[in-house]
């Protein structure tokens, strides 16, 4: 199994809210290719505010150049990338949500979601 940390678990209203950090790419991968418009555009201007890409580098959120994007971000290394996956579950059902580089857009979108489960 691939390292894993768990950096924020919380609970709002029956639904538990995960931002996990991993060094897997396939899962990533996996998580970004099902992340929703709103997810895509949040992650968007996330890469936009942090610097890691200039507006006009990124016209089609659903593109492989958002994932570029986040690859930029990711590398540890010369070899190692790290991502941080929000994920949700609630009555036994989870699912991956979100995927970034970086904690901070992590932490926000996993509370943007505690947030709108406890309205």
């Amino acid at each position: 199994m691939p390292r894993q940390e768990v950096f924020l678990s919380e609970i709002s209203n029956g639904r538990q809210v995960e931002v996990v950090k991993t060094y897997d790419r396939h899962f990533a991968r996996k998580v970004f290719d099902l992340m929703d418009d709103a997810a895509k555009a949040t992650l968007k201007n996330s890469l936009i505010a942090n610097g890691t890409v200039d507006s006009s580098e990124l016209p089609d959120i659903d593109g492989d150049e958002l994932w570029k994007g986040i690859e930029e971000g990711s590398r540890e290394d010369w070899q190692t990338f790290s991502y941080f996956v929000v994920g949700e579950s609630k009555d036994a059902k989870a699912a991956a949500l979100f995927v970034c580089s970086d904690w901070p857009t992590a932490e926000a979108f996993a509370r943007s979601k505690l947030s709108a489960f406890a309205d």
